[in-house]
């Protein structure tokens, strides 16, 4: 009878336990909703600030013209300004890969010199020693000079080994440079290809809130991939810890290292259960009491656990089930004609093996334009004084703020007023 009165004592325990736990989770999950709730009106607030600028932005670039529509920056006077264009960024990554490769060759070049430093002491010590063992055979000289030698040569070794590490890390960054150049190229194309479209296209049929919400939607994609990576490294980083913990306890400890000691995070379900059979079994060294809050301790684990597991899978099958959806929709979307982000309007046509061809005629031209100078007709050099006085009329006021576009974008764009212009010269005509 005491045994159940026992026993019932240690299982209305668990269960005041469990209904602490339960009620604490609530407490934090209405904590979590007045967070969410918080967020969701900082959210508002932002969209409402983001609409506000998207106006000014649009109502600036109706104010200033199409050729303003590059990279801008808040500023206090204006309200925008010119920021860094892509080809600012290509040149200072070019100037950067230029002096990392100078400073690779005088790298290379202190390497060579310690080699051949090594050398010549390496002879010279040969030559005092055979000297030494000619002229004084018997004597017992001190090993002072020889010793500093050694330590020369070891302090040289240490440093070509540096050097060595600093280059491959000069090396890995270049690869890097070079990486991040070919992207750029690519985006810059590929930002030149819509902006073709855009002057290109007669119709407004780009929905500027569906391009926002897009941007919104991919930059929320952004930073979940970057808080799942940043948990991924804590994680790696805690177990990383952990093993190195357990490995240094079996080395201090020896045989008497158990797995089932409590210094010993990683314990599988096996584990687990010797370690409640054992504590189940009579043992002198340990008393009832201990026994019981131990079991306790071990189900309440368990109890936790499998809540989580059964909430994560519940959770796995829900993502499942609106990726599978988007899925569809995605397809119905595709079936029906329509695209489903707004940017793949500008990209029709769009194949990205044609940016290294379009790359290279760019700069043939413009080596060209830098060897010969073009002689153009008077009735190319009107249009092109009309062009630049019309230009000089559009941005007379703010001509201080504004920066020239790059030559591969000004030539793209270029190539689109002329397609424009001989698209309407058949229209005029039959008009007149």
């Amino acid at each position: 009878m005491e045994s159940y009165v026992e026993g019932y004592a240690s299982e209305n325990a668990m269960l005041r336990r469990k209904l602490q736990s339960k009620t604490e989770a609530v407490l934090i999950l209405s904590k979590d909703l007045n967070k969410c709730r918080s967020e969701r009106d900082q959210f508002k607030s932002n969209q409402e600030e983001l609409q506000h600028r998207l106006l000014s932005l649009t109502r600036n670039i109706h104010n200033k013209g199409l050729y303003r529509t590059s990279l801008y920056t808040e500023d206090e006077a204006d309200g925008f300004r010119p920021g860094v264009t892509v080809a600012e960024l290509l040149r200072d990554a070019q100037k950067r890969n230029k002096a990392l490769r100078m400073e690779m060759d005088e790298l290379k070049q202190r390497l060579s010199e310690a080699y051949e430093d090594m050398e010549a002491l390496r002879s010279n010590y040969a030559r005092h020693r055979c000297g030494n063992i000619c002229r004084w055979e018997g004597q017992v000289f001190p090993n002072h000079p020889k010793e500093e030698l050694i330590q020369q040569l070891e302090t040289m070794d240490a440093k070509c080994s540096q050097l060595l590490i600093n280059q491959q890390a000069l090396l890995d960054e270049r690869e890097e440079l070079m990486q991040e150049r070919e992207t750029y190229k690519f985006k810059v194309h590929r930002l030149n290809y819509e902006l073709s479209s855009l002057l290109k296209a007669r119709k407004n049929n780009i929905d500027i809130d569906a391009l926002i919400t897009e941007n919104r939607y991919l930059h929320e994609r952004l930073l979940q991939t970057q808080d799942e990576l940043e948990s991924t490294q804590r994680s790696l980083q805690k177990y990383k810890a952990a093993i190195d913990q357990t490995n240094k306890n079996m080395l201090t400890q020896g045989k008497n290292f158990s797995p089932l000691s409590p210094t010993n995070r990683f314990i599988s379900q096996g584990q687990v259960r010797e370690l409640l059979d054992a504590v189940s079994q009579p043992m002198k060294s340990r008393t009832p009491a201990f026994m019981e809050n131990m079991r306790d301790v071990c189900q309440a684990l368990f109890d936790s656990l499998e809540d989580k597991s059964l909430r994560l899978a519940h959770q796995k099958k829900a993502n499942r089930i609106l990726a599978k959806r988007i899925v569809d929709l995605e397809s119905l979307a595709g079936e029906r004609g329509s695209t489903v982000f707004p940017s793949m309007a500008l990209l029709e046509g769009y194949s990205p093996s044609d940016a290294a061809n379009t790359l290279d005629e760019i700069q043939v031209s413009k080596q060209i334009k830098t060897k010969e100078v073009p002689k153009t007709p008077s009735n190319n050099k009107l249009s092109s004084e009309g062009e630049n006085s019309l230009w000089r009329r559009n941005n007379s006021s703010d001509s201080e703020e504004c920066q020239p576009l790059p030559p591969g974008v000004r030539l793209l764009v270029q190539q689109a007023l002329e397609e424009i212009r001989q698209e309407k010269r058949p229209m005029d005509a039959k008009e007149s």
